[in-house]
């Protein structure tokens, strides 16, 4: 069967296919974006996962099959415009027309669209932090949690520190994630400065980057080891995720201690109504025994095998993006255009021009 490239029946399917993995992104939760839903997804489908994971539908706007989809829609625009207008031009011997100047400037602006959606994939830079409120790490591949770079982006760290310096308004309801994040922001080696406040779809605009509060946020205790005399050993916050198991809510995590052979688990279930309210379930392991486990409140510790364990401050954590969108500007000329262009196809009706075509 011959393929036109041309033809509207082919643009039919092409948009088509685009709408049909939109329709997918909103019902498969997507990777980087709700890692928390990803997690219980994973666990409720177990190895069918594996199927979502090799057709990339957890990522569908990072999946080559959505940029291939977009490559041929834009090859199809411009084999069709050029054939249409050459009709055009060859009935009425001119394009400039208000209708057509209009219809032209519509789609060249689709195709604009679409060419800087593929290149803002090439180049883009993104990279997502889990922050804890006090904390300051620099860009580096040691510091984030999750980075993507496209594929003809510079793959080299960007050189600036962000700080973490206060979340408020924190909800743990699913449906209302609520929240609000104060950072500070900085090139490595330079001052850091407060630069803003972050809440959905509230960016902050720095050094050419977009900085967004990422609507996942949980409890971040300290853990503090010491030996029976007092000196300390370890000290860390743990950045605790909640998971539902059963129908409940569950706050969660863990951290091991290699040289020591210890695994030190920390649960908040259920959550209290304030943070001084809250009770912390202490598990720790060695190897595969379980060696203490209890429930204590702020500064209570446990002690066992010659070390002293406590929860001795409470903060909260919260996921930050990090994105460079090189040609984003180019989208939004190519989205203005095609709204100009629209506009003119309508004054051109209104004023009758091509009634009798």
């Amino acid at each position: 069967m011959k393929i036109n490239i041309a033809s509207t029946r082919l643009a039919f399917f092409l948009i088509a296919g685009i709408l049909f993995l939109i329709l997918l992104s909103a019902i498969i939760p997507q990777d980087d974006f709700s890692s928390g839903q990803i997690i219980d997804l994973r666990e409720s489908l177990g190895e069918n996962y594996t199927i979502i994971e090799t057709l990339q539908l957890d990522r569908i706007y990072y999946n080559p099959l959505f940029f291939v989809i977009l490559g041929l829609l834009a090859i199809n625009l411009t084999a069709g415009n050029i054939r249409r207008f050459r009709l055009v031009y060859k009935n009425e011997k001119t394009l400039f027309k208000l209708r057509t100047i209009g219809s032209i400037l519509f789609h060249f602006s689709l195709l604009l669209i679409i060419i800087s959606i593929v290149l803002n994939f090439l180049y883009k830079k993104e990279t997502v932090f889990a922050l804890t409120e006090g904390q300051l790490i620099a860009d580096s591949s040691s510091d984030y949690f999750r980075r993507f770079n496209g594929p003809l982006a510079d793959g080299k760290d960007t050189g600036f520190s962000i700080r973490m310096d206060k979340i408020n308004q924190i909800s743990n309801e699913d449906n209302d994630p609520g929240g609000e994040a104060e950072i500070s922001l900085g090139w490595v080696g330079g001052e850091i400065k407060p630069s803003g406040k972050l809440s959905s779809n509230h960016p902050v605009v720095w050094g050419g980057y977009e900085f967004h509060y990422g609507v996942v946020t949980g409890y971040s205790p300290e853990l503090t080891l010491y030996n029976l005399n007092d000196s300390l050993i370890f000290r860390s916050f743990v950045r605790v995720t909640k998971r539902t198991i059963d129908g409940q809510d569950i706050h969660s995590d863990f951290i091991i201690l290699q040289e020591r052979n210890l695994k030190l688990a920390v649960k908040i279930f259920p959550p209290g109504d304030t943070t001084e309210s809250l009770k912390y379930g202490l598990f720790i392991s060695q190897g595969e025994e379980l060696l203490v486990s209890d429930t204590v409140m702020i500064s209570d510790q446990i002690i066992f095998d010659g070390y002293k364990l406590s929860v001795s401050r409470i903060r909260y954590w919260c996921y930050i993006g990090a994105i460079k969108n090189p040609f984003i500007n180019w989208i939004f000329l190519g989205f203005w255009s095609a709204i100009t262009g629209l506009s003119l196809g309508f004054l051109a009706r209104m004023k009758g021009e091509g009634k009798n075509r």
